[in-house]
């Protein structure tokens, strides 16, 4: 357990920026890498994969005129994660405190900024783990996902045959992430249009798809539109947003919550040992700068489980 004298842990603080978070519906690290509690900081556990492991192999099982059975050679391989240690903080100074608290309460108003700035550099870190066409096997789209193919390319087949692949190699799909702008075209096109509610002829208006239409068209439970964006610019630059999920990619595979042996994509690792919850918000006095510091921490890792258990669509040059 975390211990340090002089800092206290502020769950009252933790408590708002929670509620206020679900404001921030945007952010979906938590939904597609859900939350696994460690005891220890670094850890390893036993992995069976489906080549080594002969999960899918077919062998014979008849009995052998000696009376003897056929033996299977099953390999177990092993992983490992390492939590690293996170944080921001912020000096929130006794002079700006009196001057503003008559408009607002400058510590938890403080601590709910912070925190929304850890929740964006986690984002990023998820969408940049599942969004790897080097770790999950990617497939061009057979016609790129372009404004001018809007009429020509196909999700609706791309998405079932994406769910084709997975389920060769065992998997269920239970999600589907794509950014905003990506999922605004695709719901515009004229090959789902058609799929969901037949002919477009002349006179047929476009339909408003939304994302539980999709959900229910291709038996995929979550379907999930990413739609945070980050400043890149420099600091006391002009904002220059940028969305934190690409709009190149539509990702469909199986997330899981609870014990790795449950599988699933990926988790968020937390080392509880020092970081309770997925967002810890302490505080402590500096005197010498006449302020109380603010400080949100973490100590985890995104741990990808099991690479095969999705498939990235690749858009092509959106």
């Amino acid at each position: 357990m975390y211990v340090n004298t002089a800092a206290i842990i502020r769950h009252d603080l933790n408590t708002f920026v929670e509620e206020a978070a679900g404001a921030d519906a945007y952010f979906i690290g938590q939904k597609v890498m859900p939350v696994f509690a460690s005891p220890v900081k670094a850890g390893v556990f036993p992995k069976i994969e489906i080549e080594g492991g002969e999960l899918m192999k077919a062998e014979s099982t008849k009995r052998g005129p000696s009376g003897t059975y056929n033996e299977v050679a099953r390999k177990i391989t092993t992983d490992n994660y390492t939590c690293v240690d996170r944080g921001l903080e912020e000096r929130i100074d006794d002079v700006f405190v009196r001057d503003m608290s008559r408009f607002f309460d400058v510590e938890v108003l403080t601590s709910k900024l912070i925190t929304r700035s850890m929740m964006l550099d986690y984002e990023i870190r998820v969408a940049n783990k599942l969004f790897d066409t080097t770790v999950f096997n990617t497939t061009n789209a057979s016609t790129a996902f372009t404004e001018a193919n809007i009429a020509t390319f196909d999700f609706p087949r791309e998405v079932m045959e994406a769910k084709e692949r997975l389920t060769r190699k065992g998997i269920i799909p239970n999600t589907m992430i794509l950014s905003d702008s990506l999922f605004n075209r695709v719901r515009r096109s004229s090959k789902l249009q058609t799929f969901l509610y037949g002919s477009l002829g002349a006179g047929t208006s476009y339909r408003l798809v939304n994302a539980q239409d999709i959900a229910s068209a291709f038996n995929i439970p979550q379907v999930l539109v990413a739609a945070a964006t980050f400043d890149t610019a420099a600091k006391g630059a002009d904002q220059s947003l940028s969305p934190v999920w690409s709009s190149d990619y539509i990702w469909v595979g199986n997330v899981q919550e609870g014990d790795f042996s449950a599988m699933g994509a990926g988790r968020t690792i937390v080392w509880t040992g020092d970081s309770p919850s997925l967002f810890q918000t302490e505080t402590y006095r500096n005197e010498a700068r006449r302020g109380d510091m603010v400080r949100v921490r973490h100590h985890t890792d995104e741990k990808i489980v099991d690479a095969t258990s999705a498939e990235i669509i690749y858009a092509q040059n959106f």
